[in-house]
C-alpha cells in the first residue's frame, strides 16, 4: 500500500503540474483552485460509492453537531486548503521539489501535536519521523 500511495501522489503532482501549464496549442492554463475542486469532487465521489457499503453501519442521527462541523473544518482546512496551495506551488516549482517539502507535514504536524495538544512523543513516532526524513 506503502509503495501504492508514493505512485499515487507522484502521478498527481505530474499530472497537476500538466495541468496548470499553458496547452502546446496555447489553451490557457487550468487554475489550482479548478483542479483543486475537481480533484475533491471526484475523489469524493469514489470514496462515497465506497463509502455506501458502511452507511447501514454508522447511525447517522446519533452524530453530535459538533462531529458534523469538526469534519466540516478538517475537509475544508486541513485538506482543501492543503491541496489548494500545493496547486498554487506547483505553478511555481518542480513535483520533485514538492514532493520533497510535503514529506516535511507529518513532522511539522507531530511537533504541533506534541507542543500545542500535549501529544506524548512515542518511540514509534520517532521512529516514523527517522523514516521521512531518511526517505
Amino acid at each position: 500500500l506503502f509503495l501504492a500511495n508514493a505512485f499515487s501522489y507522484a502521478t498527481y503532482l505530474n499530472v497537476q503540474k500538466q495541468q496548470l501549464a499553458p496547452g502546446p496549442d496555447g489553451n490557457p492554463p487550468m487554475s489550482p483552485f479548478t483542479f483543486t475542486f475537481w480533484t475533491f469532487l471526484l475523489g469524493g465521489l469514489v470514496l462515497g460509492a465506497g463509502a455506501v457499503f458502511q452507511v447501514p453501519k454508522w447511525d447517522i442521527a446519533a452524530t453530535p453537531p459538533l462531529a458534523w462541523l469538526a469534519n466540516l473544518f478538517l475537509g475544508l482546512f486541513s485538506t482543501f486548503m492543503n491541496f489548494l496551495l500545493i496547486a498554487l506551488i506547483s505553478k511555481r516549482t518542480s513535483p520533485i521539489v514538492l514532493a520533497v517539502y510535503s514529506t516535511l507535514q507529518p513532522l511539522i504536524g507531530t511537533v504541533l501535536a506534541v507542543i500545542f495538544l500535549g501529544e506524548e512523543l512515542r518511540p514509534t513516532a520517532i521512529l516514523g519521523g527517522l523514516l521521512i526524513v531518511g526517505g
